[in-house]
């Protein structure tokens, strides 16, 4: 195996291409046509970007081979930044105006509403992202490169779901407040337990591609590759949720002593925008 070796895989160059280049269109020359006169969205956009050569980096570097055939705590790692690093920042990279005509439409909507209620967003997420460590879907996806995009894909657009009642920018789908959020960022990684205490602490090796492999890196054998890889899962799920509970957790503690909440930049500008002050000050006057 070549530790410096990078994939340039048609599909998954491709895949970011297309994605790369409509969202460069949608905030480039369809701006005017999507929300006339919002100014181009820089830091939107290099978030956006940033977000894609991260799928690269878990997907195309020495990273992909050393976890699709020999490490199962490298895969896992793959897996973090697909479904926790990733997904939070395509979020951030989409201004609101863009957002709604994708997801506010009279086919989408309906579904978005569905999916981001609370409950239903841990068991979508917890359900799949469970399902595929199983090992038969475990070991199928890695003996299959088309299932393996379509798991990874899979992942992407689960963690979206997850992450939208955290984050969400938009008025229309709103982020939950600040005492439900803390406790649906709690109970997240406290659902993930299961799956972790069968990998951590089974005492044999689940996933036969690593059980099989002819190359044992770090001196790490099949189970404690395994265990390692148990651990990266929790501790990465504790960090990825446990940092936006403790932010929640502060910003709702400023709240109470400020009587103030700061808004997002993308908020900000939207409420500066001169459509809304127009309408604000048309329901001012009603109200007089």
């Amino acid at each position: 195996m070549d530790l410096l070796a990078w994939r340039f895989d048609p599909t998954l160059l491709g895949t970011l291409f297309t994605t790369g280049l409509l969202y460069a269109l949608a905030i480039g020359p369809l701006r005017s046509r999507i929300a006339p006169g919002e100014r181009f969205p820089i830091r939107y956009a290099l978030v956006f970007f940033s977000a894609l050569f991260l799928v690269y980096l878990a997907e195309g570097s020495p990273l992909h081979d050393l976890a699709e055939n020999y490490l199962l705590s490298a895969h896992m790692l793959q897996h973090l930044l697909i479904a926790y690093v990733v997904p939070p920042m395509l979020i951030w990279g989409m201004p609101n105006w863009l957002l709604r005509p994708l997801l506010l439409n009279p086919v989408i909507k309906p579904i978005a509403k569905f999916l981001i209620r609370p409950i239903i967003a841990i068991f979508v997420f917890s359900f799949f992202f469970s399902m595929w460590h199983f090992p038969f879907f475990y070991d199928g996806a890695l003996n299959n490169a088309f299932i393996h995009h379509i798991e990874h894909i899979f992942f992407v657009m689960i963690s979206l779901v997850v992450w939208w009642p955290v984050m969400s920018p938009l008025e229309e789908l709103p982020p939950l407040h600040f005492g439900p959020r803390i406790l649906y960022l709690f109970v997240l990684p406290l659902i993930q337990t299961g799956v972790f205490a069968i990998i951590t602490f089974s005492d044999q090796v689940l996933y036969m591609t690593y059980a099989n492999s002819p190359v044992r890196f770090f001196e790490l054998e099949p189970l404690s590759d395994q265990r390692w890889a148990g651990v990266v899962m929790k501790v990465g799920g504790i960090i990825a949720f446990g940092a936006p509970l403790v932010a929640a957790f502060l910003v709702w503690a400023q709240r109470d002593a400020n009587g103030t909440l700061p808004k997002r930049p993308q908020q900000v500008e939207q409420s500066q925008h001169p459509i809304n002050k127009a309408l604000s000050s048309k329901k001012s006057v009603q109200d007089v």
